[in-house]
């Protein structure tokens, strides 16, 4: 299954580099034309399913408004947002063509308040005509019915249907009480070499929490949530009180994380925290936040971890930053463990500039979970990196003519404490987009990577028509090249897969994707249904 899922990663990493060009040079049109702007955010957490980003109900923002991500001078993503804070979004993941990160772009342009009856712009509290119409106040939500189906050349495949409700509802029924909840449900059946048939099955709860909202920007959330502002911590089961000023932020949370492998609830690890926002006003051309805050874990009233974090973003037609430092303090067993007082740990950045609308560079240095945890004590064989991502990149693309993007990126990627996990590469890439009357797309893709004992290549090709909005349909194949040891012993494998989805109004949405693997380094088939009905 892993080989599989690399395959489709290695696939829709393809699909990165294109669709930004358009957007780009509309908002260029639009400002030379005087036309309102178009407002840029980004993404502060990822899941599956859902994608948050740092502009909320004061940005502009509805329910049911769409939004797109862009990285890189192209469109690679579609959002639609189901829930609204002052400054604070969640959306769902319509279509994306690469899997979105942290720090990618999200573009809209922001809808204008309606007028009161003195003529002036409606106060925050108070809801617009358009807003009563995307349905606020009542409860809106998502079912959704996967089916995959997975066989390999060799050994046993599986068959895994899977469910999965998702609910959103804020001021239900005029109150000042909203709930969230998120939960998916799988069952994997494996049949045996004797006939048997394996049968695994696991439901999740992702989130599952009720809200009280007050006048003044201040709410308390209790149960399972997530933590966007605090990315170390992210998801935890306890209470959350915040404070949300137009252009100011605050909160304090306590919890316990859950248990990793079964998602259920779990004391093992508590956390606490506070933390502490600014931002520029609503409404400003050059959009920045910064933050910054304190949070202590503890596992069976040992310390786990003890960091302060800072976090800015600045996003500018021209700029898009984002980075966070944490700082740990190693105190208790880190400081009998000889780790010195203050570490710094957790670094992330990534910059984006865009002097003109056909050329952009982009760079950036990730070296998160560089940090020891109390598991380490108890376990000393754990392996450190099983979590450990260090790496720097960094290169640029240049959109030639209307249609068309050529570029390159460097990277030099730490993957853990063994030299031979360290890997150097260049990936370079051309996309074609929207041509003809069935909005056909070209993607194309050299990647040459190099470690200690590991050299290969990976060649890709994908071709993707949209004859309407509502309708998509994709090919794509590659070859990925690889040798191991000094006796330079080859390995290879090739793919092809076909993916088709269909966006019938905002209600319904329909997934295939299938695709075949060949040779040494996997082999196998692979299909992959979902229905989603929006309600």
């Amino acid at each position: 299954m892993s080989s599989a899922r690399q395959t489709l990663r290695i696939r829709l990493g393809l699909l990165v580099p294109l669709t930004l060009v358009a957007l780009l040079g509309g908002a260029f049109r639009q400002r030379l034309a005087g036309q309102e702007p178009q407002t840029r955010a980004r993404i502060t957490y990822v899941t599956s399913t859902t994608a948050y980003f740092d502009a909320g109900r004061e940005d502009g923002l509805e329910e049911g408004m769409d939004a797109e991500v862009v990285r890189g001078g192209l469109r690679i993503g579609v959002l639609r947002v189901n829930y609204l804070a002052s400054h604070r979004a969640a959306a769902a993941i319509i279509r994306v063509d690469s899997v979105l990160i942290v720090g990618d772009t999200v573009v809209f342009t922001p809808r204008a308040r309606e007028p009161s009856a003195t003529g002036k712009p409606a106060a925050p509290g108070i809801r617009s005509r358009s807003n009563r119409s995307t349905g606020a106040g009542r409860l809106r939500g998502r079912l959704g019915l996967r089916y995959l189906f997975f066989k390999p050349v060799m050994g046993s495949g599986y068959t895994q249907p899977a469910l999965d409700l998702r609910l959103d509802g804020s001021s239900l029924g005029g109150s000042p009480v909203g709930v969230r909840l998120d939960m998916r449900a799988r069952q994997r059946l494996r049949k045996q070499n004797d006939g048997t048939t394996v049968k695994d099955v696991r439901t999740a709860v992702y989130q599952a929490a009720v809200t009280l909202r007050a006048a003044g920007g201040q709410q308390l959330t209790v149960g399972r949530q997530y933590l966007p502002t605090v990315g170390s911590v992210s998801l935890f089961d306890g209470a959350l009180a915040s404070i949300q000023r137009s252009r100011l932020g605050a909160g304090a949370f306590i919890g316990s994380e859950p248990d990793p492998s079964t998602m259920g609830y779990s004391t093992d690890i508590r956390s606490y925290g506070v933390y502490v926002e600014g931002r520029n006003a609503p409404g400003a051309a050059t959009r920045w936040s910064l933050a910054g805050g304190a949070v202590g874990s503890y596992a069976s009233g040992t310390v786990n971890r003890e960091f302060g974090f800072l976090q800015a973003s600045v996003n500018t037609p021209v700029l898009t930053l984002f980075a966070v430092q944490e700082v740990d303090l190693n105190r208790a067993w880190k400081a009998e463990a000889g780790d010195p007082s203050v570490t710094w740990t957790s670094t992330f950045a990534t910059v984006m500039l865009r002097p003109t609308p056909w050329l952009n560079f982009q760079g950036g240095v990730d070296n998160r979970r560089n940090v020891r945890l109390y598991r380490d004590l108890v376990d000393p064989e754990t392996e450190f990196d099983d979590s450990f991502r260090r790496g720097v990149w960094g290169g640029g693309s240049v959109l030639i003519g209307r249609h068309t993007r050529v570029g390159a990126d460097l990277r030099r990627t730490l993957g853990g404490s063994e030299p031979a996990t360290s890997t150097s590469s260049l990936n370079t890439y051309a996309n074609v987009d929207r041509l003809t009357p069935l909005n056909l797309s070209i993607r194309g893709r050299y990647n040459q990577y190099r470690a200690v004992e590991r050299t290969g290549s990976l060649q890709s090709l994908g071709l993707r028509i949209r004859p309407a909005a509502w309708m998509g349909l994709e090919a794509s194949g590659g070859r990925r090249q690889e040798s191991v040891g000094p006796e330079a012993e080859g390995r290879q494998m090739s793919w092809y897969a076909l993916d088709l989805d269909v966006a019938l109004g905002r209600s319904v949405y329909f997934l295939f994707s299938g695709s075949r693997e060949q040779g040494s380094l996997a082999a196998g088939d692979q299909v992959f249904l979902s229905f989603s009905y929006r309600f």
